[in-house]
């Protein structure tokens, strides 16, 4: 603990660390501004003489072109050589720009008179040579007097420039030298004064270091102490961020899909939405966005349908009250439907939410039912094919003895054994056709392209549309897309789905429509029709056995075609829309390499 002694000894060096510091600010400030003024004067010296020199050189050029023109003139008129009137001709131009450049100078009252009469004196000059020239070339032969009356006085008007313009040239040597004198007397500014100014300043700091050295030493101690609790901090941090990293390991290995959220509110305090601020790659797959792309961004910009299906209502819940929250949501990806399983909990001002795909477990789940269907249809199937096939093989034998028999009276019971006969018929498609759709599927899968599949099933159906006056349209990408199953079974299925199109649509009008795309988890095939559609209460029914919209149909047809299907793990969707018609959907999920 410090004593008063102490206290007082640390105040008479912090004022005195205080003084030091003001002087060498004082010094500095002065250097400065010294400095500055210095800069500022020369400056304004510099340009002053920058200007006058630049005024001289004009006044020389402008003496040199005059010079030129009374040279040329006089050679012109003596000699008749017309070379002197290159020279001449030259300096009728280089005059008017000298005095254009020598009118925008400043100068002084004296050389602003001379000048304006050099201005007044130039045009007689021109006006008087070209009477020369024009007298010279009437009289080549034979000079006259009043040729060398217009020499005189063209030599006296040229003693008058001369002697304006030696008049300009000596006052500006005298500002030039003034100008240069006054640059040499700012003593205040001098490099001498500067070097006085910073030595002074340089005591001063070396002082001012001096004292602070002293107080660095007395803080040794404390900064010993500080470096103990760095070490500490860095302990902890390093702790804290391998707990970090193991949790984004772990984070980034789950199937399930973590994001985290910040509440945003109103003047009031209401959550008026959520913004993100960290989550998995599996966040990252299911939005489409990168971690940076997400961050700071709003809840509803990055899940719009949350401020649809209620789901912002719910998160709302959870950051307020803390009672977490759990549901299930279907959603539809690539025209099929998928699941989605939501778990949200309060997290500080926000939550955290996962959200894991469990449509695959539904589908197993599905799959494990519809399998446990057939195997029981399967055997109630082979039971009823035994108990009926037996009795229907003895009535068909027995129809045809009767046949035979009945020779007399054969046109008045041969109705009624045809009516019997057609009845035998179907019952033995029925029960057919019960055990085709009951039955276990052995795959024989091979490799083949999602091309060839449609392309053979809109053949197997091309008779029936041509038949029934529709139009059939087939939609394919030009990469070739491969995939593994068994081929026949497929076709069957397809053409199953595609002949319950067809029945469903008007002759005439109809157009049924076969295609196929690529997606990121595999190939989609989509039968779509225009006809009549189907009510939303039936469409779970229609892959029930026997179940028929269609007057005289078996009902058989798409329940195989599940079947077939379900052995091959292809996800099926039905929509319809009433008067517009029904698209059968359908998802591969094996794409292979092509």
């Amino acid at each position: 603990m410090d004593t008063p002694d102490h206290k007082a000894v640390d105040l008479r060096e912090m004022r005195l660390l205080r003084l030091l510091y003001a002087s060498a600010l004082v010094l500095l400030l002065i250097v400065f501004l010294a400095a500055l003024r210095g800069f500022t004067r020369n400056k304004e010296i510099t340009e002053d003489r920058r200007l006058m020199l630049l005024e001289l050189a004009e006044v020389h050029g402008l003496l040199s072109a005059l010079k030129d023109v009374e040279t040329g003139c006089r050679g012109f008129v003596i000699t008749h050589d017309t070379s002197y009137l290159r020279s001449y001709n030259q300096a009728l131009i280089e005059i008017p720009k000298s005095l254009e450049v020598l009118s925008t100078m400043p100068h002084s009252p004296q050389n602003s008179a001379r000048m304006d009469r050099i201005q007044q004196m130039i045009p007689k000059n021109f006006a008087q040579k070209q009477e020369l020239l024009l007298l010279a070339q009437r009289s080549r032969t034979n000079p006259t007097t009043e040729l060398s009356d217009l020499l005189l006085r063209g030599k006296s008007l040229m003693n008058e420039f001369r002697a304006e313009l030696g008049a300009i040239d000596q006052d500006l040597a005298a500002r030039i030298e003034t100008n240069i004198l006054e640059d040499r007397s700012e003593f205040w500014s001098s490099p001498l004064m500067l070097a006085a100014y910073t030595a002074l300043a340089m005591f001063a700091i070396a002082l001012l270091f001096n004292r602070l050295f002293k107080a660095v030493r007395k803080t040794k101690a404390a900064e010993q102490e500080v470096r103990n609790k760095i070490v500490q901090l860095d302990e902890e941090m390093r702790s804290r961020k391998f707990t970090e990293s193991s949790l984004k390991r772990v984070m980034g290995r789950t199937p399930s899909a973590i994001m985290t959220f910040r509440s945003m509110r109103d003047e009031s305090g209401a959550i008026t939405d959520f913004e993100y601020i960290m989550g998995n790659e599996e966040a990252e797959r299911i939005t489409g966005m990168p971690h940076d792309g997400l961050v700071g961004r709003r809840l509803l910009d990055v899940m719009p349908h949350c401020g649809i299906d209620g789901s912002l209502e719910e998160f709302i819940k959870v950051a307020d009250s803390g009672v977490s929250y759990m549901a299930e949501r279907r959603t539809g990806i690539n025209g099929l439907d998928h699941w989605q399983s939501t778990h949200a909990v309060r997290l500080s001002d926000g939550f955290a939410v996962t959200f894991t795909d469990i449509t695959e477990r539904l589908r197993a789940r599905e799959l494990d039912e519809e399998a446990a269907r057939l195997s029981l249809a399967d055997g109630i199937a082979r039971t009823v094919a035994h108990e009926v096939r037996n009795p229907l093989t003895n009535v068909h034998l027995g129809l045809e003895q009767l046949t035979r028999e009945l020779v007399n009276d054969r046109e008045a019971v041969q109705p009624l054994l045809d009516i019997v006969q057609r009845n035998v018929k179907r019952i033995g498609q029925l029960v057919t056709g019960m055990l085709e759709s009951a039955r276990r599927r052995d795959l024989n899968r091979i490799r083949c392209t999602v091309q060839d599949l449609v392309n053979v099933a809109m053949k197997g159906v091309a008779d029936r549309l041509e038949l029934r006056e529709m139009r059939g349209e087939v939609d394919l990408p030009a990469d070739e897309l491969a995939v593994l199953v068994d081929p026949e079974l497929i076709n069957l299925a397809l053409t199953n789905i595609a002949v319950n199109a067809i029945e469903a649509m008007e002759p005439g009008k109809g157009v049924l429509q076969l295609s196929a795309r690529s997606t990121f988890d595999g190939v989609v095939i989509t039968v779509r029709d225009n006809g009549k559609g189907i009510a939303p209460a039936n469409i779970p029914r229609l892959f029930e056995a026997f179940y028929s919209e269609r007057t005289g149909g078996m009902g058989l047809g798409l329940t195989t075609a599940r079947s077939i299907l379900n052995a091959h793990g292809i996800l099926l969707k039905v929509e319809s829309i009433q008067g517009q018609g029904s698209t059968f959907t359908l998802l591969i999920p094996t794409v292979l390499d092509t």
